[in-house]
């Protein structure tokens, strides 16, 4: 048995936890008001001591003690296009006003609170081909809903003004393949004008990967 005694404070390169970053940025934070006592203090210590006073004469310098005042102004944030299908009205008739002048896409959307809520896409694509892809072994994949999860992407893609040619999707279940041939088999498809010819680009592929009791995609 071997003892290793780790000395405090050493560097640590790991990714930190939540609560572990919220701490570090606590502790690391300064106030105006601290900052501006310690660029105080160092000018009292480096201008005002008897010695540096001396040197700085030598040299032909010399320091307001007075800090510079300058006028500072908040910028304005960015706007972004959505394409709004509410008539032309956004939440709150834009940006602190009222009526229909407000969040049109000719406007923009200013953001509420430091973020933009967009209803829906600027210019929503139309989606015509698109698969899912499971990857996983068996017990994992089994616990997955396939069904309820593309009814929810569907569902989304729809509200922000995509227009959604089939909600049932091509879903294919990886199992023994490797990842080329399940990718190439979920980028078939035939055109659906019933002429038969394929089609071998897919406008979206979503893969899940499913390991143990977890599936992401």
């Amino acid at each position: 048995m071997e003892l290793c005694n780790v000395k405090p404070n050493q560097r640590y390169i790991g990714k930190l936890d939540e609560k572990q970053l919220l701490s570090m940025t606590m502790k690391a934070a300064t106030t105006p008001q601290e900052r501006f006592q310690k660029i105080e203090n160092g000018r009292k210590t480096l201008h005002e001591e008897k010695e540096q006073i001396e040197i700085l004469q030598e040299w032909g310098v010399s320091v307001n003690s007075k800090p510079a005042e300058l006028t500072g102004r908040v910028l304005e944030p960015p706007k972004i296009l959505s394409g709004l299908r509410d008539g032309g009205r956004g939440r709150g008739g834009g940006r602190g006003g009222s009526g229909n002048t407000g969040n049109r896409p000719e406007n923009g959307i200013w953001p509420e609170n430091g973020v933009w809520r967009l209803n829906s896409y600027f210019k929503p694509a139309e989606l015509k081909y698109w698969s899912v892809l499971i990857v996983g072994d068996k017990r994992s994949t089994e616990n997955f809903n396939v069904d309820k999860f593309i009814k929810m992407v569907s569902q989304e893609m729809s509200s922000k003004g995509m227009k959604v040619d089939d909600w049932n999707p091509k879903v294919i279940d990886a199992g023994n393949w490797n990842n080329e041939k399940a990718l190439m088999e979920a980028n078939k498809f035939s055109r659906k004008d019933g002429s038969g010819s394929a089609v071998n680009l897919a406008d979206l592929i979503i893969v899940v990967l499913c390991q143990g009791a977890v599936c992401i995609d």
